[in-house]
């Protein structure tokens, strides 16, 4: 597992894995509190998922700014620049297991949904056990 600030992620300036079975294929979104703000998958790459792919959760414009295409990316220029320095962790599929305290190989859209479970991101619905209360 790798963490780093958002704005690092930004600039894609981290090592992928050099084996393809242990690449990153899970990230958690988290605010600068540690609070789980959002869980995802990625079955090519992560950054590419964020900033340079048709359905990405964040592009620019000509003017070079920063715009959301989905609630999370949305939530995230909303918040900058502080969102900037919250942490984005990358997750292998065996740093996913070890996460989930199973040892069994699984494809990432089986993991996706137990880690959603575990972590109850307040950005994630499907998946997401939190049972809110009542006043």
């Amino acid at each position: 597992m790798v963490t780093m600030t958002f704005r690092e992620f930004m600039k894609g300036d981290y090592e992928e894995p050099l084996l393809i079975t242990d690449s990153f294929k899970l990230y958690v979104l988290s605010d600068s509190s540690d609070n789980c703000l959002y869980v995802g998958i990625s079955t090519t790459n992560i950054w590419n998922r964020w900033f340079n792919y048709r359905f990405s959760h964040m592009g620019t414009n000509i003017y070079k700014e920063l715009f959301g295409n989905t609630s999370v990316g949305r939530y995230m220029v909303a918040n900058i620049p502080k969102s900037l320095d919250w942490n984005i962790h990358l997750y292998s599929l065996i740093d996913c297991r070890r996460l989930l305290n199973d040892k069994r190989k699984m494809p990432i859209h089986e993991v996706e949904p137990r880690i959603i479970k575990k972590l109850r991101p307040s950005m994630n619905v499907e998946f997401n056990c939190q049972v809110k209360q009542q006043k």
